[in-house]
């Protein structure tokens, strides 16, 4: 896990090596085991450092340490003087990969999985890629065919972004990174802003800043260095599947072999592996499954908020005292928030959608500050399994307009039913309202109203069958954000997060699932529940509340009161140029006073602004 830099100098154009260094430097924080630098010309030269003024393209890594924890691991690395690459990520089945070319006749220098990666694109090209089972943002230079590679892990796990100036081509893990770029403007994204404060949804294909592109999942591309043309993206991960006829019970046994075997996989490491453990269904099967594969103690770490109506801590004690682990907790406060909102919004690069982000900021600084470098957690199992709500929903939404009243009857009325979960139908009553004030919800934007037609997310999703949602889930709607807070906030302090949920042959097995097998008379998930329900504690495996993550937010802003009163009567944010001042203060009032008010979009619009002004964003 680290961060990765690279520069590719367009024909006739020449850039400082300062500039490279310059922006992998401002991502130390990814990488402080070690450094590493090397440019190359075109006519094949390599150089190792301050060497030439005659570069085309510059590679640039910060190094945390994880698997083969030697000096061989040091980055740039190169397989023979052809093939050079800059990695970020974990490819978990390397050894398997490893064993295969070495009986094709591969030599290998060191024990680490990015050697591996660039000699299986040796051997094989960009077919290496689907092969490769992990998480990851990488660049190869390819000097035979006089071109450079970007490419991104199927579900984007690990980011990789791209931007384009007048003498250069630029990729970088951070969108600070290109700050460092001379000619870069941070502009903002005028569509993706305010579809992000109206929705909180964010195109997963492009960012907050105007000029900064996205290496899409699940893709790659390449810069053709003879003219400095980027091509279009290239799609390698497309699952297909066939519905299966497996029962719950089936469905339940063959679930718990395939995550058991990705928690396996997960747990490669030449460093200790923790877990971070919430008392969801979904972090407690993978701190169940890592304590049956792993006898010694392993650390846990948790946020709880003792005394709230939303403390999970009653959940995760079951947890622990069916495992041999060494707990931590952490309990943010909302003065933790106002001595760390700057510094949150930095390391996110874009602003987040909620506070509940910033608790697992602090809580990725409680497992720097316990000396791990790497955990596992739960994220990614309501997608895949169609955990969420609306995915249930939509379904029965499906069923009722096709017709089909047996369905729709099986599960509504078998909600109430004993063993039923009668959660499905005061959640049908809550989402038909949330949709109807979304629909009808506008933000008096001042300036970029004239950009933004509309969200068209929730119109797509309720056109989709079962298992075309949740791969929306994945790989549009609700994860991709996710999954940056989570980069974002874990490698602010060099820590690891990995995915056993997200391997990608578990989800294209439970993709083939049929709704079925997923849901039951209220009850969702249902292959975890039947495949673990020997192993869960009974009161998580048979958990109706779903929180996610959460943190007294209302609670919050009433407790921050002077801090947010200081914000909305301040003349001179930047905020005020997009979005009436009175608006947003007459929010904050109704929140003061406990009236029904859209504190998500308050909280957003706060956000927006620090993102304004840390960044010194430029809108026309």
């Amino acid at each position: 896990m680290c961060g990765i830099s690279g520069v590719i100098v367009k024909p006739g154009k020449g850039v400082s090596e300062s500039v490279l260094k310059a922006m992998t430097d401002i991502i130390s924080h990814r990488g402080p085991d070690d450094s590493g630098f090397q440019f190359f010309s075109s006519e094949g030269k390599t150089w190792p450092g301050e060497s030439s003024d005659h570069w085309q393209v510059g590679f640039g890594h910060r190094r945390l340490s994880i698997i083969d924890l030697s000096p061989r691991g040091h980055q740039p690395m190169n397989y023979g003087s052809d093939y050079w690459i800059v990695f970020n990520g974990e490819v978990y089945n390397y050894i398997e990969l490893r064993n295969e070319l070495i009986q094709e006749g591969f030599l290998f220098q060191t024990q680490s999985d990015t050697e591996v990666v660039l000699a299986a694109y040796v051997a094989w090209g960009q077919k290496s890629f689907n092969r490769l089972r992990g998480m990851w943002g990488f660049v190869i230079l390819d000097k035979i065919k006089n071109q450079v590679i970007l490419c991104r892990d199927r579900l984007g796990i690990k980011p990789l972004y791209y931007t384009e100036v007048d003498a250069c081509i630029v990729v970088a893990s951070e969108i600070k990174q290109f700050l460092k770029i001379p000619g870069f403007e941070p502009r903002m994204n005028s569509h993706v802003i305010i579809e992000w404060c109206q929705t909180g949804y964010e195109n997963y294909n492009q960012s907050f800043f105007r000029d900064v592109r996205v290496v899409s999942p699940g893709n790659y591309l390449t810069v053709n260095l003879e003219n400095g043309i980027t091509s279009e993206s290239v799609p390698y991960w497309n699952p297909q599947v066939t519905l299966t006829t497996l029962s719950r019970h089936e469905a339940g046994v063959a679930f718990r072999s395939k995550f058991e075997d990705s928690v396996k996989v997960h747990l490669r490491s030449d460093v200790p592996v923790a877990c971070a453990l919430s008392g969801g269904l979904d972090s407690s099967t993978v701190a169940m499954v890592m304590n049956t594969l792993n006898p010694s103690a392993f650390h846990t770490f948790s946020t709880v908020f003792s005394g709230h109506k939303l403390n999970e801590q009653p959940y995760i004690n079951e947890v622990l005292s069916r495992i041999n682990a060494v707990p931590h907790f952490n309990t943010p406060s909302s003065s933790d928030f106002s001595r760390h909102a700057k510094d949150f919004i930095w390391h996110n690069d874009e602003p987040p959608v909620a506070f509940s982000p910033f608790a697992s900021f602090l809580l990725a600084k409680n497992v720097q500050q316990e000396g791990v470098k790497v955990t596992l957690n739960g994220q990614g199992g309501d997608e895949v399994l169609g955990g969420y709500w609306q995915n249930y929903l939509a379904f029965l939404r499906a069923s009722l307009k096709n017709l089909n009243l047996t369905e729709f009857l099986k599960h509504t009325a078998g909600s109430l039913l004993p063993n039923g979960n009668p959660g499905l139908i005061s959640q049908m009553f809550y989402y038909a309202s949330r949709i109807r004030n979304k629909r009808n919800f506008q933000i008096p934007w001042i300036s970029l109203s004239d950009s933004y037609m509309g969200s068209n997310f929730l119109n797509q999703y309720l056109t989709l069958n079962s298992n075309e949602r949740r791969l929306f889930e994945l790989r549009y709607l609700i994860l991709p954000k996710l999954l940056k807070y989570d980069d974002r906030n874990t490698m602010a302090f060099s820590v690891e997060g990995r995915y056993p949920f997200l391997d990608h042959e578990l989800i294209e097995f439970c993709l083939s699932l049929p709704p079925d097998a997923l849901y039951n008379r209220g009850w969702t998930k249902q292959p975890i529940r039947n495949g673990f329900k020997d192993l869960l504690p009974p009161a998580v495996a048979r958990r109706k509340s779903k929180w996610g993550y959460p943190v007294p937010q209302v609670e919050w802003i009433q407790e921050l009161k002077d801090y947010f009163v200081n914000w909305v009567d301040n003349k001179s944010r930047p905020i005020w140029e997009l979005v009436p001042q009175q608006y947003v203060k007459d929010m904050f009032h109704q929140i003061l006073t406990g009236k029904k008010a859209n504190q998500e979009v308050f909280v957003r619009l706060h956000f927006l602004d620090l993102w304004l002004e840390i960044f010194t964003i430029k809108h026309d």
